[in-house]
């Protein structure tokens, strides 16, 4: 999570992506947070080591979670609120 953060720092992006993040639900989104950021997260719901998808979206943008019923477990979206719509 340094790692990410101190990238975060230098480059300020809108929106971050993270594939195989390997969380599960002994990780707490305290664990996982940027600051600045909202996380939006989709862990493995299997007993497999690896998967799972994280999503960060700048506080600015008012994002909220979307659920979408599929047949893919590990994907998380959400919808973003701009000033124009």
């Amino acid at each position: 999570m340094e790692e990410l953060c101190t990238e975060v720092q230098e480059i300020d992006p809108d929106i971050i992506a993270v594939s195989e993040s390997w969380a599960n639900d002994s990780i707490d989104d305290s664990e996982l947070s940027v600051e600045g950021y909202t996380l939006f997260r989709k862990d493995r719901v299997l007993d497999i080591k690896g998967g799972g998808v994280l999503l960060y979206v700048k506080e600015a943008f008012s994002a909220r979670e979307v659920k979408l019923i599929n047949q893919f477990p590990e994907q998380v979206w959400c919808k973003i609120k701009t000033r124009n719509c």
